[in-house]
């Protein structure tokens, strides 16, 4: 309510900036299976499975055209530089926020999104040692590295989006329930589950954790087997959103980072930003080549849509999308 009656008039401006963050984390082999975070230092490594998404989509909100007043920035990486530790953390957006707060103003609200990147990581799989080096001779820590990257792509167009703020500006929100054809667990999986279920359940608490997780990822598939037969869909919370020359196209997935490619490739907007897990969390939707490569993330038991839905979801997004931007 407060924010309501304090509102003034104030400005939009958009601009692409990129940034070196992300890392595809999948690992492939000379027999062409895949792994996540796999050895690169293997003498069978043959490559990593898919390209990377530099770009950063920013968003400026501007009462008067001396500072910004907030920014949206969307970086196609997750933000999990820290992991397995005992404590919360906004990772490298607390130290980007607290960067560009001191750049810029103290009170600059700073909204980070997550670009499509479910196969994307800022850990490195290759140049460890270089980076260490780099990072050293800076003195920084790896989260500190990256938030001084975003810092830069933001300082890289600030003077492009300072001289072009639009006061007014084409707006439409769309949402849909998109139906996506569930990943169909087959009858073999589930004789699979529910052998392994059946071992389980009544000594659960004696489990040793990974015999614990494919308990109840077994407990799940059982679910999922019964659930598509009477619902072969799932149905994903999907927004469209144009600002202007800007499309905002959100998914509730841990999105492989070739579908969000797929979508602004066929997009009618000037910019378009694809970004996850918005509306839930449908977990992981890998790319066909993924699922044949295997390993985490690319299995059924990663996610609730697989490729067929992957690609009913691109060409849905992708004809709102024309439809917004339609004659």
């Amino acid at each position: 309510i407060e924010a309501w009656h304090a509102r003034q008039p104030g400005g939009l401006s958009s601009v692409l900036s990129h940034a070196s963050i992300a890392r595809n984390r999948r690992a492939v082999y000379a027999d062409g299976t895949a792994r996540m975070y796999g050895n690169t230092n293997d003498p069978d490594f043959s490559h990593v499975e898919g390209a990377s998404d530099d770009s950063v989509d920013v968003v400026f909100f501007w009462r008067n055209n001396e500072r910004p007043e907030g920014l949206i920035i969307n970086v196609y990486c997750p933000a999990q530089e820290v992991e397995g530790e005992s404590y919360l953390s906004a990772d490298f957006w607390s130290d980007a926020r607290a960067r560009l707060r001191e750049k810029y103003h103290p009170d600059l609200f700073v909204l980070p999104l997550v670009g499509a990147s479910g196969d994307q990581s800022p850990h490195l799989l290759w140049n460890k040692q270089a980076e260490a080096a780099m990072r050293q001779q800076r003195n920084v820590s790896t989260r500190e590295e990256i938030a001084r990257r975003i810092v830069r792509a933001v300082d890289d167009i600030y003077d492009v989006a300072r001289t072009s703020v639009r006061t007014e500006l084409p707006f439409q929100h769309r949402v849909e329930r998109a139906p996506l054809p569930v990943w169909q667990v087959s009858d073999e999986r589930y004789s699979q589950a529910q052998a392994a279920y059946e071992a389980g359940k009544d000594k659960t608490d004696e489990l040793a954790s990974p015999d614990y997780i494919n308990w109840r990822v077994s407990r799940t598939m059982i679910a999922r087997h019964a659930h598509q037969k009477q619902d072969p869909f799932f149905r994903a919370e999907l927004h469209l959103l144009r600002l202007g020359d800007l499309a905002v196209a959100t998914n509730p997935f841990e999105l492989f980072v070739d579908y969000g490619l797929q979508i602004k490739a066929r997009s009618p907007a000037v910019q378009t930003a694809v970004v996850q897990l918005t509306a839930e969390c449908a977990a992981y939707l890998p790319t066909e080549r993924a699922v044949q490569g295997g390993g985490y993330s690319a299995r059924i038991d990663d996610g609730v849509v697989g490729p067929e839905g992957g690609k009913v979801f691109v060409e849905r997004t992708t004809k709102i999308l024309q439809e917004m931007w339609g004659p």
